[in-house]
């Protein structure tokens, strides 16, 4: 051995399912007997389980096994696919592009070696993609067509299949689509995609460790026209829909019971939503049941407020469906009422009640196929009681009631994740407020919601944001301001642009409650170009009536006082809270320099502003004549 090469001591064995591996002895056992494996196999094979769990890339693999020796990278392929017919297909997972993971669990001497969790079975529903035209492509189509005739048969099935991909595919999902329920090599297929990696027509995109694979534009195109001309499409888009159904089925699953980290589960399921929309567009039309699946999962994980509610408007023929499970139904309606309650109290009202009255029953039938899904009934109350606190519903009875099914529900079993607990914990603070509560119970219990909002993994602190609104309520504007403008500060720049909204809301609150106008004024100059992003200008008007009155400008208090009625009831919005107290304070301020008369007769005139004429006497500096 030369001086300057590393002294390798291997173990004298290691073992792994029902094989022993003698790597001094160049032998391996399978159930105690010799089995036949020629040298470079062998090789192979030993370089793999010592760095069980780890990906080793196709150079390193060549480098160990042929150390001075220039060979084609088609022998790899033909010593693994001996090995995976000697050991079974799932002893080694192909990485397409990158490289080969030796997937079970290993022990060397007794000790184990790290190892990757076995490579699924290739699970395989039947599925295609939307059409492109390939007009003004002629000289792209000619080539990226020339590179197609080079391509093997498998490599061409590889090839046309991942047209039906949005985007770029996952490994998984790479597997699902491309492997053949009856394929004799169920590898084949993706050390054919490994081959287009290779030849370019493939991009590896994302994590190396975690590599997705994508079709470029005009590859794809051609992709489109060979799967259309295989007679394939409909088989891949029917595979497609229901690989993304199994996904979001998994997804909506691990945001009920993760332990933290929900920021993560976002980041990780956004690289396949354009997939989950192309899936869910195709299911709508073929298979109600798939479409319902990713549906409720969407509602959870798109990033917009606006194609949330355009989702609720497309899934509404599915809510009504009986080939759809119950359990589905609920799921969408309950997520679904979340996105409306904002925008369509009443609409958001209807389809809670439908979802809470399956949950009922689940529960109180305690039969899981009937929908004994204790965190979804615990949801669907806190909903619930976020949707009749915005239709004015709710009476006292009715609240006390609700208050303690939460706490009951608690109680009855192991403790929530903290993200559905910080849901209901939120509500209760709303049952509290309408019971009316003694503040300092109130403060802690939402308190209680913020450190269970940061202990889900969520960077959304609609807690604390309700927190600064409580204060405010409570005439706590000292230590509202205190804890709300760090939050200010951490929240600029964010996309959390309904927190931010929310959030300066409610400190212009606490400053007009301290009669703090230049304050106040600032702030509400700083918000005013988001309020059409998130539709609060009903709220604002409320805060600007009140700052014109406190700045002296009595009869302009009265007209966005008289503006601010016209939006919540154009928009269907009931005052909550502080939005009443503010409102009332306006127009109190506004009838004693007016007279009741002058100031209910600008009021009423105040309905009739244009949204210029409101943004104009709003942040005037002297008042109306």
């Amino acid at each position: 051995m030369l001086p300057h090469e590393p002294v390798v001591l291997r173990p004298g064995l290691l073992r792994f399912g029902r094989c022993e591996l003698l790597p001094l002895e160049r032998r391996l056992l399978v159930d105690g007997r010799r089995a036949a494996l020629g040298a470079r196999a062998f090789d192979l094979l030993l370089a793999l389980a010592e760095r069980a769990g780890r990906l080793v890339t196709k150079q390193e693999l060549l480098d160990l096994v042929w150390p001075d020796v220039v060979v084609e990278e088609g022998n790899l392929t033909v010593q693994m696919s001996s090995l995976r017919k000697l050991l079974g297909p799932d002893v080694i997972a192909t990485v397409p592009g990158r490289g080969y993971r030796f997937c079970m669990a290993v022990r060397a001497d007794g000790a184990d070696l790290h190892a990757a969790a076995p490579a699924a079975a290739p699970a395989l529903p039947r599925v295609g993609a939307p059409r492109t035209p390939l007009i003004g492509r002629a000289d792209d189509l000619a080539g990226l067509e020339w590179s197609h005739a080079l391509l093997s048969p498998i490599e061409q099935a590889v090839f046309r299949r991942l047209a039906v991909v949005s985007g770029s595919a996952s490994l998984e999902l790479a597997r699902q689509l491309l492997c053949d329920d009856d394929a004799a090599d169920p590898w084949a297929a993706l050390d054919a995609l490994g081959g287009l990696v290779d030849r370019s027509l493939v991009a590896l995109v994302g994590d190396p460790d975690a590599p997705r694979y994508r079709l470029l534009e005009s590859p794809r195109a051609l992709a489109l026209e060979r799967l259309r001309a295989a007679g394939e499409e409909d088989l891949l888009l029917a595979r497609h829909a229901h690989a993304l159904a199994a996904l979001m089925r998994r997804a909506f699953a691990d945001h009920r019971s993760r332990v933290g980290a929900i920021d993560a589960w976002q980041r990780d399921l956004a690289p396949d939503l354009d997939n989950a929309r192309t899936a869910l567009a195709w299911a709508s039309r073929h298979d109600a049941t798939a479409a319902a699946t990713i549906a409720a999962t969407l509602l959870l994980a798109l990033p917009g407020l606006r194609e949330r509610m355009a989702l609720c408007d497309a899934i509404e023929p599915l809510l009504t469906d009986d080939a759809v499970p119950g359990e589905l139904r609920a799921r969408a309606q309950l997520e679904g009422s979340v996105v409306l309650r904002l925008r369509r109290s009443h609409a958001a009202m209807t389809w809670v009640k439908q979802a809470l009255r399956w949950y009922e029953a689940g529960y109180e039938a305690a039969d899981e196929a009937a929908g004994c899904d204790r965190a979804g009934l615990y949801l669907a109350l806190a909903q619930y009681v976020q949707c009749a606190r915005r239709e004015r519903t709710l009476g006292a009875d009715e609240a006390a009631a609700l208050l303690e099914r939460l706490h009951t529900l608690e109680r009855d079993g192991p403790a929530f994740a903290p993200q559905v607990a910080a849901r209901g914990v939120r509500c209760a603070t709303l049952l509290m407020k309408q019971l009316d509560a003694p503040a300092d119970e109130m403060v802690r219990n939402q308190q209680r919601a913020i450190a269970l909002e940061a202990a889900a993994g969520q960077s959304d602190p609609m807690a604390s944001v309700n927190y600064t609104n409580l204060l405010v309520e409570v005439g706590r504007a000292d230590a509202a301001l205190r804890f709300g403008l760090p939050l200010h500060a951490e929240l600029q720049g964010t996309r959390h642009l309904w927190a931010l909204d929310g959030l300066r809301s409610n400190l212009t609150a606490a400053w007009l409650a301290q009669d703090a106008t230049r304050e106040a004024r600032e702030l509400a100059r700083e918000a005013w170009p988001l309020r059409t992003v998130v539709e609060s200008e009903h709220s604002w008007a409320d805060h600007l009536a009140l700052l014109a009155a406190l700045e002296g400008r009595p009869r302009a208090a009265a007209l966005l006082a008289g503006h601010a009625d016209a939006l919540y009831t154009a928009r269907h919005h009931t005052r909550q809270g502080v939005e009443i107290q503010t409102h009332q304070r306006a127009l109190v301020l506004a009838a004693a320099a007016l007279g009741d008369t002058a100031a209910e007769r600008a009021r009423v005139e105040g309905a009739t502003l244009t949204d210029d004429e409101f943004a104009r006497i709003a942040f005037a500096t002297g008042d109306e004549t």
